[in-house]
C-alpha cells in the first residue's frame, strides 16, 4: 500500500503547482532575528497577550506545542514577519492557533482558532447571523476602535463559512476613504455561531498612504463606455464532469470576457491604468514545422496494456535518462478507475521511489502511468525543502520553455498538434526576487478554441533544468461541439456587460514602492461566482461546472421568513437550493431522499466506493444513480431489488422512517410494545411503526397534539426536520 503520509504531501505539492508553482527565492534574504525590531519573545507576548484578551485563550507552554519561524510577508515589500503557531492536541481532536505578528512594528496582523474533534458531530449555530453580526462589531470596536469609522460591512447573501463549517459566520469590513471603497485594504472577523466567541481576526492596512481627493473626476457613465469598449469576448470549451466519477461528460462551447489589462480607468485622466504588465511580459511559440516534426515522433510510439512487469521497466528507464541517479521503487499498486480530476477513469500504475540506500518509505517521488497505454500520466519529485535551501539561477525561462517542449516531444508527441504552445511569462518586478521554478501550462484546444479540462503541466528547475513535475489529463474519444454558436459574439458581449456595474473606487500601484493610490473606475460582476461564462449556444450564464446561474433573480425566501436561518444553513450545505425549490410544495421521495443524502455529508466523487444499486428501475444512467448510492451507504434507503419509486408524495409515516434510519436507530424503533405515543391520533399508527414516531419526538423533530401519519409533507417540513437532525449526524 502506498505511504499516505507521502500522498498528502504530492497532493499538497500539486495544489502549490496549480496556484503559484513559481516560488519566489529571495536574494540575500536575511531572517536572522537581529535584523528586526521586535524579537522572537516579545512577539510571543504580543500573540499570548491578543489570546486571552479576544479569543478567551491564556496559552500554557506546558499544554500547548509552540512553533515560531521569521519569514518575508507576502503583504509589503521588505517587510517580515513572526508567524506562531501553537498546538494543544488531545486523544481525539485539539485545537490550533495561528498568529501572524509584523516583525518590525509589533502589530498583529493575523489570528485563527481551529478546533477539531475526529467523533465530532456535526454542529449547527445556536445564534442567528444577525446576532453574530453584532458580536463581530463588538469585537471590532474591541480591538480597532479607531478604525471603526473607516470600513463598511460587505454584503453578503449568506455569511455561513462554506458547505464544511455551517456553524460559523465570517464578517469582511472593507477600508473606506473619502466614501469610496479601497478593496485591497480590510478587516475580517469569524464568529463561532455555536457560542458566539471570535475564532478568526485578519487585517490588511496600508499606513501612511496619499490618497487623491473625489474631485474632478469623470462621471458614472462615460467612464463605463470606456470600460465597456475594452471588454472583448473569448469562445472557450467548458467541460461539464460527471460528479461521481469526474470523467468529462459532456462540453458546452462557452463565452469568457477578456479585459486585455485594461480593467482599471483613472477618473482623472481617463487613462488606463496597466501597471507595465506588457514590458514585463515575454512569450514564446514553436513553429508549425517544428509541430509536424514532433508529432511524426508519434508513429514510433505503439500504446498498449502494461503489466507490473512492464510498468517497472518503464518508471526505471524514465527515472534514469531524468535524473541521473539510482533510484530504488519503494512501492508499485495498481488503481482501477482511478477516481482523481486528472486521471479520472483511468486504469494506472502509481509507483513512489527513492534515491538507492535510502530507508524505505522516505520517497522521494511518485510516477503513474496508464496501465492501459503506457502513457506517462504524472511525475513528481517530493522537495520539502523547496524556498528554503541554498539556490542559484543557472536557466533562463526561454531554455526551461526549450525543455517542456522536449518533454512534450518525448512523452506526448501525439498532442503536440493539439496544445497551446504559446506560453507567456511575467517577469518578476522586484529585483531581489528570483523564480525557483518555471511552470508550464500547455492546455487543449481544439477547433482552434481552447479546452482547459484537458492540458499538460509541466515544472522545470531553474536551477539545473530537472523536470520536478509533470501532470498529464486528457480525454479520449470525446466530441466537441460546432465552434461556432447559435449567439454571435457582439451578442454575448451584450449579454455579458448586462452582468456588470460601473464602480468607483481606490487602487495601488502593485509594482511601484510609494503608498500613492489611484482613484479609479472598475467593472464588477453582480453576480459575485466563480467561473462565470455565457453559453454560446443559449445565452444564459452558467458556472464553471455548466449550471445555469440567473441574473436579478429575486430570492425565493423574504428575509423575514420564520425559518430564514435554518434555511440559510441548509442552503450552505447545499442540503436545498431555497432559490430554486418551492417551500410549500410537496415533497417527493426521491428529492427527500437526496436532501437528507446530502445532510449525511454525501459526497459525489466518493461513490464510486459504494454498492451498485440493486432497484429495479434505477439504471447507472439515471441521473439519480450516484446520490442513491449514498442514500444506501448512509443506510437511509435498503439496497433491494424492487421499484424506487422517485415521485411518491412523502407523509409523515414515511418522513418518520427516512430519519430514523439515517439517525441509525432503525433497531430501537423496531423494538415491539414498549413504546407509548402522546398524539390523540395514537390509534392510526401501527404497532410497527410506532417506534419511529417515539424516536422521532422523543428527539424533538416533531411536535403537535396530532402526528396525522398519512399527511403529506412538505419541502420547507422537511428541511426543518433535517435541520433539527444535524446536531445528531457524524461529520464525514
Amino acid at each position: 500500500m502506498l505511504n499516505l503520509q507521502r500522498k498528502i504531501m504530492s497532493l499538497f505539492l500539486v495544489l502549490v503547482m496549480v496556484f503559484s508553482i513559481s516560488m519566489p527565492a529571495f536574494a540575500n534574504e536575511d531572517t536572522s532575528e537581529t535584523n528586526v525590531k521586535i524579537s522572537k519573545d516579545k512577539a510571543t507576548d504580543i500573540g499570548k497577550e491578543f489570546l486571552k484578551n479576544y479569543f478567551a485563550t491564556e496559552i500554557d507552554e506546558k499544554k500547548f506545542e509552540t512553533r515560531i519561524e521569521l519569514e518575508k510577508s507576502w503583504r509589503q515589500k521588505d517587510s517580515k514577519v513572526w508567524r506562531i503557531r501553537w498546538r494543544n492536541r488531545k486523544e481525539n481532536g485539539g485545537v490550533n492557533f495561528r498568529v501572524e505578528i509584523d516583525a518590525n512594528t509589533g502589530i498583529l496582523l493575523d489570528c485563527t482558532k481551529d478546533s477539531y474533534d475526529y467523533d465530532e458531530k456535526i454542529s449547527v449555530p445556536s445564534i442567528s447571523e444577525e446576532e453574530a453580526k453584532k458580536k463581530a462589531q463588538e469585537f471590532l470596536k474591541k480591538i480597532q476602535p479607531g478604525k471603526v469609522g473607516s470600513v463598511k460591512l460587505r454584503n453578503e447573501e449568506n455569511r455561513i463559512m462554506n458547505r464544511y463549517d455551517i456553524s460559523n459566520y465570517r464578517f469582511e469590513y472593507v477600508r473606506q476613504i473619502n466614501g469610496v471603497e479601497f478593496p485591497s485594504n480590510g478587516i475580517n472577523l469569524g464568529i463561532d455561531g455555536t457560542n458566539g466567541e471570535l475564532i478568526e481576526y485578519r487585517i490588511n492596512w496600508d499606513y501612511n498612504i496619499d490618497a487623491p481627493k473625489v474631485e474632478n473626476i469623470i462621471d458614472k457613465e462615460e467612464a463605463r463606455k470606456l470600460l465597456e469598449d475594452e471588454v472583448a469576448m473569448e469562445k472557450y470549451y467548458l467541460g461539464i464532469r460527471d460528479e461521481e466519477t469526474r470523467k468529462t461528460k459532456n462540453i458546452k462551447l462557452v463565452y469568457r470576457a477578456s479585459y486585455k489589462g485594461k480593467n482599471e480607468l483613472d477618473a482623472k485622466t481617463k487613462e488606463f491604468k496597466e501597471y507595465n504588465i506588457d514590458k514585463n511580459l515575454e512569450s514564446k511559440d514553436i513553429s508549425f514545422d517544428r509541430k509536424q516534426e514532433i508529432y511524426k515522433k508519434a508513429l514510433n510510439i505503439k500504446k498498449e496494456k502494461v503489466d507490473k512487469e512492464r510498468a517497472e521497466e518503464i518508471i526505471k528507464t524514465l527515472l534514469k535518462d531524468l535524473y541521473e541517479k539510482e533510484i530504488e521503487i519503494d512501492s508499485i499498486e495498481y488503481m482501477e478507475n482511478v477516481n482523481r480530476y486528472r486521471n479520472a477513469g483511468k486504469n494506472c500504475w502509481e509507483v513512489e521511489f527513492r534515491k538507492k540506500g535510502a530507508e524505505k518509505y522516505d520517497t522521494d517521488g511518485g510516477i503513474t502511468i496508464n496501465a492501459d497505454t503506457g502513457e506517462i500520466l504524472s511525475v513528481n519529485i517530493y522537495n520539502y525543502r523547496r524556498g528554503s535551501e541554498e539556490f542559484e539561477l543557472k536557466l533562463t525561462w526561454n531554455e526551461a520553455y526549450d525543455k517542456a517542449i522536449e518533454a512534450i516531444e518525448r512523452f506526448y508527441p501525439d498532442k503536440i498538434r493539439d496544445i497551446d504552445t504559446n506560453q507567456n511569462h511575467y517577469k518578476r518586478l522586484d529585483d531581489d526576487e528570483i523564480e525557483r521554478d518555471y511552470y508550464f501550462h500547455f492546455s487543449r484546444k481544439e477547433n482552434g478554441i481552447g479546452f482547459d479540462g484537458d492540458s499538460i503541466n509541466i515544472n522545470i528547475s531553474a536551477q539545473d533544468g530537472t523536470i520536478e513535475d509533470i501532470h498529464m489529463r486528457w480525454t479520449d474519444n470525446m466530441e466537441f461541439p460546432n465552434h461556432v454558436g447559435k449567439i454571435s459574439e457582439e451578442k454575448g458581449k451584450e449579454l455579458w456587460l448586462k452582468n456588470l456595474e460601473c464602480k468607483l473606487i481606490y487602487s495601488k500601484d502593485m509594482d511601484k514602492k510609494h503608498n500613492k493610490l489611484n482613484l479609479v473606475y472598475v467593472l464588477e460582476n453582480k453576480i459575485n461566482r466563480y467561473g462565470l461564462n455565457i453559453d454560446a449556444n443559449t445565452g444564459t450564464f452558467v458556472d464553471y461546472s455548466g449550471k445555469e446561474v440567473k441574473l436579478d433573480e429575486k430570492p425565493n425566501v423574504d428575509k423575514n421568513h420564520p425559518y430564514i436561518q435554518e434555511l440559510k444553513v441548509l442552503a450552505a450545505k447545499e442540503v436545498i437550493d431555497i432559490d430554486k425549490v418551492s417551500l410549500n410544495n410537496e415533497i417527493t421521495l426521491i428529492d427527500a431522499v437526496k436532501m437528507l443524502t446530502k445532510a449525511k455529508g454525501y459526497r459525489a466523487y466518493r461513490a464510486n466506493r459504494y454498492e451498485d444499486l440493486k432497484f429495479t428501475n434505477i439504471s447507472k444512467e439515471d441521473e439519480n444513480y450516484s446520490i442513491l448510492k449514498g442514500a444506501v451507504y448512509f443506510k437511509i434507503l435498503d439496497n433491494e431489488a424492487v421499484e424506487f419509486n422517485k415521485e411518491k408524495k412523502v407523509n409523515n409515516m414515511d418522513m418518520a422512517k427516512l430519519m430514523v434510519k439515517a439517525l441509525g436507530y432503525e433497531k430501537l424503533a423496531k423494538a415491539q410494545d414498549i413504546y407509548v405515543l402522546p398524539f390523540k391520533d395514537a390509534n392510526k399508527i401501527s404497532e410497527e411503526d410506532k417506534g419511529y414516531v417515539a424516536l422521532c419526538k422523543g428527539l424533538g423533530l416533531i411536535e403537535g397534539e396530532e402526528f396525522n401519519p398519512q399527511k403529506n409533507i412538505t419541502y420547507l417540513d422537511m428541511a426543518i426536520i433535517i435541520y433539527k437532525s444535524l446536531e445528531n449526524f457524524k461529520e464525514y
